[in-house]
């Protein structure tokens, strides 16, 4: 492992351990770090630098982001639609053709079924959406303190 690569190299690295940089290089090297930095991004065309953004943009994983867009997108159109059913009920009607015959013995009965108009239940409250509340006021005010007489 003696090569004359190694050697020279463990020669260099003899020499250089005892360089140290000026103080002036440590105060000075965040400014001059971000200055080079801002002159690469610099460098490229606008085009590349959108390019580029767009390229991260794409890079990242978004199926979790997808799953909860569509998982909320769910919930918001239940949402609605049971909004909906509440806020103007409208009258249900089932329709059924089912007939049945049952034979006991020497009798037999026949049953047939009709449609049901099923209407929503309103409540007194909200009968009228002109009606004005009705407030109900106290002839005594409530007080928290102690009564003052026995």
């Amino acid at each position: 492992m003696n090569t004359p690569e190694n050697d020279d190299i463990h020669i260099l690295l003899r020499l250089k351990k005892h360089e140290q940089p000026p103080p002036a290089y440590f105060e000075n090297f965040l400014a001059e770090f971000q200055h080079r930095q801002r002159g690469e991004l610099l460098r490229g065309s606008v085009w590349q630098l959108g390019w580029e953004r767009v390229q991260a943009f794409f890079e990242t994983d978004r199926r979790g982001a997808v799953g909860y867009a569509m998982a909320t997108a769910a919930v918001l159109v239940v949402a609605s639609v049971t909004a909906m059913n509440i806020v103007s009920p409208r009258a249900v009607t089932r329709h059924t053709n089912a007939q049945a015959t049952v034979q006991t013995g020497g009798m037999t009965l026949g049953l047939r079924s009709v449609p049901v108009n099923v209407v929503p239940q309103t409540f007194p409250a909200f009968a009228s959406s002109s009606a004005l509340p009705h407030y109900v006021i106290d002839a005594r005010p409530v007080s928290y303190e102690p009564p003052s007489s026995f």
